[in-house]
């Protein structure tokens, strides 16, 4: 047994691994940038897009219900935030992807030398940031209008994460699947709504007919606004622990999903 050649061996591919993680480091490192860069000259446009209908529903929610506990005040901005959510984290995210796609962007991408992992982790951050103005406004603007003031646990920080990923595959998915931005735009909006009333997002799960009730069970939203719920109200127990872990499944198949149906080069 030659203990030297063997020592080189592993230290060769060591060496190799180190490099090629240090190589998709800094790929994700220059696609993120990308992306912050077209959230950064068009902030103002997802400002007003993530925040114009659910602002709207607090008032008009506020108007027409004068005299509310602080349990439905917290399901009316936690259900606006997640609502939010699916838009900027589905609808948008669905669009955006289409639309680059048929300007040619992807294939650009696909052209250089990176991973289409690394690729997709850049696109999932830049859905994650383009959610994230539209959950501060909602939380600062309903605490405001509803003069109450709501806890803010310090895990609600994993919670959202999981929980706009999960919405953010799902929008990723419908734009690369779809052949045109115009059948992307009219996916995100079904999806949307679908996930919207299927799941108790501003009504409690008991509201909710039978039969919907079985299908709010396998969207992410169920989970998401459930524990958005017991942690504005500083609460951290084994629900929301649940919740978390099912936010993590949810996100963990959309990845592995995008991973497995989007195309990428043409050896894929």
């Amino acid at each position: 047994m030659n203990t030297k050649s063997d020592y080189i061996e592993i230290t060769n591919k060591q060496t190799k691994v180190s490099n090629r993680l240090v190589k998709h480091l800094t790929d994700f490192y220059i696609l993120g940038r990308i992306q912050w860069g077209i959230i950064r000259d068009t902030w103002h446009l997802i400002v007003f897009m993530a925040s114009m209908f659910p602002l709207t529903s607090l008032f008009f929610l506020k108007v027409f219900n004068q005299e509310t506990t602080l349990e439905v005040i917290t399901r009316i901005i936690v259900g606006n935030i997640v609502f939010a959510i699916i838009l900027m984290g589905l609808t948008s995210v669905a669009q955006d992807i289409s639309h680059e796609k048929n300007q040619g962007h992807f294939t650009y991408y696909a052209s250089l030398p990176i991973s289409k992992i690394t690729f997709i982790l850049s696109v999932l951050v830049k859905g994650i940031l383009s959610a994230i103005p539209s959950i501060i406004i909602l939380a600062i603007v309903g605490q405001l209008m509803y003069d109450v003031t709501l806890q803010f646990h310090i895990n609600i920080i994993p919670i959202m994460l999981f929980g706009i990923l999960s919405c953010v595959g799902i929008g990723v998915l419908i734009g690369f699947w779809s052949p045109t931005p115009q059948v992307a735009a009219i996916l995100g909006q079904v999806a949307m709504m679908f996930i919207t009333f299927m799941s108790p997002v501003m009504v409690e799960m008991e509201s909710l007919p039978i039969f919907i009730q079985y299908i709010s069970y396998v969207l992410p939203t169920t989970y998401l606004t459930d524990a958005l719920r017991y942690l504005f109200q500083g609460v951290w127990n084994v629900q929301v622990t649940q919740d978390l872990v099912v936010l993590v499944v949810f996100s963990f198949i959309s990845f592995l999903l995008i991973i497995k149906f989007i195309q990428w080069r043409e050896k894929n």
